[in-house]
């Protein structure tokens, strides 16, 4: 067991070995702090560096706090385990390497919420005397502001991340309040499309209809024609009639006429015309009933003649306002022809609509999934493990690595 003044000696009184002080004074220009300790299973702590000395003094009151049990102003001659919260792990190690199976150990190690060390641990070995082990060299790093702005960048990791959480659940639900909109415009666009399926056939039923009428209108308007023909035939009849009539009227008078002179003549002859004025007489009788007749056809033509003028008036207006219906039934089949093509278009561009709205809600639906995935496996608390794993400090312990010896 090499104690502090063996340390002083281990190398001899010849001028060819190192200096010791030559040595301290060289290590006391570190900025890591130094320190040796013998190989005992106190493992006493026989030199400390300028920079250890200026550590404890710089953080005395945090790490007093930390290692209650430590005597931080005599630490040179005291156990260097003062400083381990696991002493038996740590004498493992150093033993691991006094027996040659490891060469150096790495550690990070906390003492108190703010002060962090990474301690490179490594034998040191008689130069002269293979396998004798003089003691050990620890070299400790402050870590302090390292840790700092790890934890520091934790802690904006974890803020981002919530920010993200919350923007991702604010877009899951907007996406779930649009694929609710759009399940319900491919509902109404479903409703409206089989309403436009309706009118369709609403609007065919009514094209045939008029198509129908439109064809009714057209025969009743040949039938009136033909009738205002068979009319009008008609009065030149009546006019060839009271042409006929105007003769026997003029023959009826002529007829009086000569019955008349005849019953004169008759008259002359005395008693031997007497039978032949009675004939005129008859004769003339026969005349006036032939001429009062004729006056009376003649009455009556003129009031057929006047009937069948009007009724070819009345006709020919009938005749045109049926031939306005009929173009008016022709306008409306052209029209319910385009409201038929119209809705028929409609009714396609609304079924296009509910099929997209349909395609747009799953795709949002499934958005929407895929986001609360997202948020299921990115929780705080299994970032916060993530970054602890990644972490170079163990708050709960000491995170070490070992380099297997090659001595």
């Amino acid at each position: 067991m090499m104690c502090y003044a063996d340390y002083r000696n281990m190398f001899g009184k010849s001028k060819e070995t190192v200096d010791v002080g030559r040595l301290e004074a060289v290590l006391d220009l570190v900025d890591n702090i130094v320190m040796l300790c013998d190989s005992s299973r106190e493992n006493t702590i026989i030199y400390m560096n300028k920079a250890a000395s200026s550590t404890m003094v710089k953080y005395h009151s945090k790490l007093t706090e930390a290692l209650p049990h430590s005597d931080l102003a005599h630490a040179m001659g005291n156990s260097i385990h003062q400083f381990h919260k696991d002493p038996e792990r740590v004498r493992r190690i150093l033993g691991e390497m006094g027996s040659g199976s490891s060469s150096e150990h790495v550690a990070d190690i906390p003492m108190g919420n703010d002060i962090y060390f990474q301690t490179k641990t490594y034998p040191i070995w008689h130069p002269q005397k293979k396998g004798e082990l003089l003691c050990y060299m620890a070299c400790w790093t402050d870590i302090s502001t390292q840790c700092a702005l790890e934890r520091k960048k934790r802690t904006l990791e974890l803020q981002r991340t919530g920010n993200m959480n919350d923007k991702v659940s604010a877009i899951a639900a907007a996406l779930e309040e649009m694929s609710a909109t759009v399940a319900e415009i491919a509902r109404s666009s479903q409703v409206a499309s089989d309403s436009s399926i309706k009118a369709s056939s609403v609007t065919s039923e009514s094209k045939v209809l008029i198509q129908s009428a439109s064809a009714a209108m057209r025969d009743v308007a040949l039938r009136v024609k033909d009738t205002a023909h068979i009319i009008s035939e008609l009065g030149t009849q009546s006019e060839e009639i009271d042409s006929i009539v105007s003769s026997i009227k003029s023959i009826a008078e002529q007829t009086n006429l000569l019955a008349l002179n005849a019953a004169i003549e008759a008259a002359r002859a005395g008693s031997a015309g007497k039978g032949f004025a009675v004939v005129a007489d008859e004769v003339r009788q026969l005349a006036e009933r032939s001429r009062i007749a004729a006056t009376e056809i003649t009455e009556k033509i003129r009031m057929i003649r006047n009937g069948t003028s009007a009724a070819v008036t009345s006709i020919e207006s009938f005749t045109s306002k049926v031939a306005e219906s009929e173009a008016s039934s022709a306008r409306a089949d052209n029209a319910l022809l385009e409201i038929f093509e119209d809705v028929a278009s409609v009714g396609d561009m609304v079924s296009q609509i509910a099929a997209a709205a349909e395609e747009q809600s799953v795709a949002s639906s499934d958005i929407s999934r895929n986001l609360n995935h997202i948020l299921s496996s990115t929780s705080n608390e299994e970032i916060e493990h993530s970054i602890q794993s990644t972490s170079p400090v163990d708050r709960f312990g000491y995170k070490g690595s070992s380099k297997s010896s090659i001595h």
